[in-house]
């Protein structure tokens, strides 16, 4: 899923993750935990295996500084994704696993071709 907002580069962006089970119901995972990629998987900011220790039906993650830094000074925005993996129980069975993707841009600020 492409998030509609551009991040400013070396801010602060929160994502609000809400996750839908199969039937498309609001799910309170059992276990939540993210990863934070370039467009080809390269890890950001050691931002990977993140465990969120209580979950809530609505989770904000919060990105900031470092995890918002430019690689590349010579493009005018470069693209994130933000990996999170869940797991959770319904009437289809317990501990089922969840993953879902956030992808947005970060707008670099410093100077654009």
């Amino acid at each position: 899923m492409y998030l509609s907002k551009f991040a400013n580069e070396e801010s602060t962006f929160v994502v609000n993750v809400i996750l839908k089970d199969e039937d498309g119901v609001v799910i309170t995972p059992k276990t939540l935990e993210w990863g934070l990629y370039d467009n080809q998987g390269t890890v950001i900011n050691s931002r990977q295996n993140v465990v969120i220790t209580t979950p809530e039906s609505s989770n904000n993650i919060v990105l900031k500084g470092d995890d918002l830094s430019i690689i590349s000074d010579d493009m005018m925005r470069e693209e994130r994704v933000l990996q999170v993996d869940a797991t959770y129980d319904s009437i289809y069975g317990s501990d089922l696993p969840h993953s879902q993707e956030f992808r947005f841009f970060v707008q670099n600020l410093k100077g654009t071709v």
